[in-house]
């Protein structure tokens, strides 16, 4: 977000001080908005703007942590069909939306429950909501999927 961009920067020190070999990229909502503030205040290597379509639906990779996290953001879409005066989402995704497949999305899931055992998710998207049938099947293979039994709870709201 724009206005951490101290705590970016902070974090870009830190990732050269234990891989002081890598190249560290940034990407995402600060450096597509004001792109230049990031060049000169961050320390990144390389300044992403806009979307990257061709990692956007990769799974996050958790083998990075030596404990697994409580819970996982799952990304179900990117992208905004609006374009409100007020939302930087056209500038950020380019006026594209995308949807990940909804088996992908629970694929997803599943690896990280059975993999490394959690049990808490955060389905995030730009807008969830604006393509019923997406969010309908995408809960509908949540709750039907074998082993996912802590999202049995949430067939009744559909």
């Amino acid at each position: 977000m724009t206005y951490w961009w101290e705590s970016v920067r902070d974090t870009i020190a830190l990732a050269k001080e234990i891989f002081p070999k890598s190249k560290v990229l940034l990407g995402g909502v600060y450096p597509t908005l004001i792109p230049k503030h990031a060049e000169r205040h961050t320390g990144a290597d390389v300044i992403v703007h806009g979307q990257l379509y061709s990692i956007a639906d990769r799974w996050t990779d958790l083998s990075v942590y030596q404990e697994a996290p409580g819970y996982a953001v799952i990304m179900s879409s990117r992208g905004c069909h609006w374009d409100c005066s007020y939302c930087a989402q056209r500038e950020i995704s380019g006026g594209r939306v995308t949807y990940r497949a909804e088996r992908d999305i629970v694929d997803e899931i599943r690896a990280k429950y059975e993999q490394h055992g959690i049990k808490r998710f955060i389905l995030f998207a730009d807008n969830f909501l604006t393509d019923r049938r997406h969010f309908r099947e995408t809960m509908r293979l949540i709750v039907r999927t074998r082993g996912l039994h802590h999202f049995q709870r949430a067939h009744k709201l559909l």
